[in-house]
Protein backbone atom coordinates (compact mmCIF):
# COMPACT_ATOMS: atom_id res chain seq x y z
CA UNK A 1 0.00 0.00 0.00
CA UNK A 2 1.51 3.74 -1.00
CA UNK A 3 1.71 6.19 1.23
CA UNK A 4 0.77 8.73 -1.36
CA UNK A 5 -3.16 6.99 -1.86
CA UNK A 6 -5.09 9.03 0.45
CA UNK A 7 -8.00 6.66 0.80
CA UNK A 8 -10.44 6.57 4.02
CA UNK A 9 -9.06 3.10 4.33
CA UNK A 10 -5.30 3.70 4.91
CA UNK A 11 -3.58 5.85 6.95
CA UNK A 12 -0.67 8.08 6.43
CA UNK A 13 1.39 5.49 8.09
CA UNK A 14 0.95 2.75 5.17
CA UNK A 15 3.92 1.53 3.01
CA UNK A 16 4.88 -1.14 0.85
CA UNK A 17 4.40 -1.66 -2.56
CA UNK A 18 0.65 -2.01 -4.40
CA UNK A 19 -0.40 -5.33 -6.07
CA UNK A 20 -3.65 -7.27 -6.87
CA UNK A 21 -4.51 -8.01 -3.31
CA UNK A 22 -4.01 -5.03 -1.89
CA UNK A 23 -6.56 -3.78 -4.26
CA UNK A 24 -9.03 -7.07 -2.83
CA UNK A 25 -8.12 -5.65 0.48
CA UNK A 26 -8.82 -2.13 0.04
CA UNK A 27 -12.11 -3.10 -2.22
CA UNK A 28 -13.48 -5.27 0.64
CA UNK A 29 -12.54 -2.78 3.24
CA UNK A 30 -14.28 0.51 1.56
CA UNK A 31 -16.88 -1.60 0.82
CA UNK A 32 -17.42 -2.78 4.59
CA UNK A 33 -16.76 0.55 6.41
CA UNK A 34 -13.23 -1.14 7.62
CA UNK A 35 -10.11 0.91 8.29
CA UNK A 36 -6.71 -1.32 8.08
CA UNK A 37 -5.40 0.17 11.91
CA UNK A 38 -1.33 -0.85 11.28
CA UNK A 39 -1.44 2.13 8.80
CA UNK A 40 -2.57 5.07 11.12
CA UNK A 41 0.43 4.66 13.58
CA UNK A 42 4.28 5.04 12.38
CA UNK A 43 6.60 1.99 13.17
CA UNK A 44 10.20 0.80 12.81
CA UNK A 45 10.16 -1.57 10.12
CA UNK A 46 10.48 -4.71 12.88
CA UNK A 47 7.32 -3.30 14.40
CA UNK A 48 5.29 -3.38 10.59
CA UNK A 49 6.64 -6.24 8.55
CA UNK A 50 4.50 -9.53 9.51
CA UNK A 51 6.01 -12.45 7.54
CA UNK A 52 9.46 -13.11 6.69
CA UNK A 53 11.15 -15.46 3.65
CA UNK A 54 13.90 -17.87 5.16
CA UNK A 55 16.44 -16.07 3.23
CA UNK A 56 16.48 -13.54 5.74
CA UNK A 57 16.04 -10.21 3.12
CA UNK A 58 12.43 -10.74 2.18
CA UNK A 59 10.00 -9.22 4.29
CA UNK A 60 6.22 -8.35 4.12
CA UNK A 61 3.76 -6.66 5.62
CA UNK A 62 0.51 -8.88 4.88
CA UNK A 63 -1.43 -9.65 8.12
CA UNK A 64 -3.85 -7.05 9.33
CA UNK A 65 -6.16 -6.02 11.83
CA UNK A 66 -9.10 -4.66 10.64
CA UNK A 67 -11.53 -1.95 12.42
CA UNK A 68 -14.69 -0.39 11.65
CA UNK A 69 -15.38 3.36 11.30
CA UNK A 70 -14.88 3.48 15.37
CA UNK A 71 -11.19 3.17 14.78
CA UNK A 72 -10.24 6.05 17.23
CA UNK A 73 -10.96 3.36 19.82
CA UNK A 74 -7.62 1.62 18.65
CA UNK A 75 -4.65 3.48 20.35
CA UNK A 76 -1.90 1.48 19.18
CA UNK A 77 -1.02 -1.20 16.42
CA UNK A 78 2.07 -3.04 16.31
CA UNK A 79 3.90 -6.36 15.36
CA UNK A 80 4.61 -8.63 18.33
CA UNK A 81 8.33 -9.86 17.22
CA UNK A 82 9.04 -12.61 19.71
CA UNK A 83 6.89 -16.15 19.77
CA UNK A 84 7.20 -18.95 21.75
CA UNK A 85 7.30 -21.53 18.40
CA UNK A 86 8.82 -21.60 15.01
CA UNK A 87 6.76 -19.57 12.42
CA UNK A 88 7.48 -17.73 9.65
CA UNK A 89 4.40 -15.31 10.56
CA UNK A 90 4.22 -12.43 13.53
CA UNK A 91 1.03 -11.72 15.26
CA UNK A 92 -0.42 -8.33 14.95
CA UNK A 93 -1.29 -6.78 18.28
CA UNK A 94 -4.05 -3.83 18.45
CA UNK A 95 -4.44 -2.21 21.57
CA UNK A 96 -7.36 -0.34 21.88
CA UNK A 97 -9.31 1.85 24.65
CA UNK A 98 -13.25 1.23 24.69
CA UNK A 99 -15.50 3.28 26.49
CA UNK A 100 -18.63 1.25 28.25
CA UNK A 101 -21.89 2.95 29.49
CA UNK A 102 -23.24 1.61 32.63
CA UNK A 103 -26.85 0.61 31.75
CA UNK A 104 -29.46 2.46 33.72
CA UNK A 105 -31.81 0.13 35.51
CA UNK A 106 -35.47 0.62 34.47
CA UNK A 107 -38.05 0.99 37.50
CA UNK A 108 -40.33 -1.30 37.95
CA UNK A 109 -43.70 -0.37 36.58
CA UNK A 110 -45.88 0.71 39.01
CA UNK A 111 -48.97 -2.44 39.82
CA UNK A 112 -52.32 -2.45 37.73
CA UNK A 113 -55.33 -2.63 39.88
CA UNK A 114 -58.41 -4.16 38.46
CA UNK A 115 -60.69 -2.20 40.28
CA UNK A 116 -63.70 -3.78 38.20
CA UNK A 117 -63.06 -6.63 40.75
CA UNK A 118 -64.00 -4.67 43.74
CA UNK A 119 -67.88 -4.33 42.39
CA UNK A 120 -68.39 -8.85 42.86
CA UNK A 121 -70.08 -9.72 45.87
CA UNK A 122 -67.40 -12.85 46.35
CA UNK A 123 -64.57 -10.86 46.24
CA UNK A 124 -66.42 -8.11 48.87
CA UNK A 125 -66.82 -11.30 51.32
CA UNK A 126 -63.42 -12.75 51.02
CA UNK A 127 -61.41 -8.89 52.09
CA UNK A 128 -64.05 -8.92 54.77
CA UNK A 129 -63.12 -12.31 56.03
CA UNK A 130 -59.82 -11.12 55.70
CA UNK A 131 -59.84 -8.02 57.61
CA UNK A 132 -62.43 -9.25 60.36
CA UNK A 133 -59.65 -12.36 60.96
CA UNK A 134 -56.79 -9.76 60.82
CA UNK A 135 -58.48 -6.95 63.43
CA UNK A 136 -59.10 -9.48 65.46
CA UNK A 137 -55.80 -10.82 66.15
CA UNK A 138 -54.95 -7.14 66.81
CA UNK A 139 -57.53 -6.61 69.30
CA UNK A 140 -56.75 -9.95 71.31
CA UNK A 141 -53.25 -8.47 71.24
CA UNK A 142 -54.47 -5.09 72.63
CA UNK A 143 -52.94 -3.15 70.33
CA UNK A 144 -55.16 -0.65 69.25
CA UNK A 145 -55.64 0.30 65.62
CA UNK A 146 -57.85 3.54 65.98
CA UNK A 147 -58.25 6.16 68.80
Amino acid sequence: MSGTDRSPVIGPASSGTPNDNTDRLLGFCSGNGLHICGSWFHQRDIQRFTWFLNDGCTAKEIDHVLCNSHWRAVQQCRVFCSLEFDTDHRPVLAMSALKLKRSQKREAPPPCYNIHKLQDPELQQQFSVVESKRLSVLSATGIHTMR
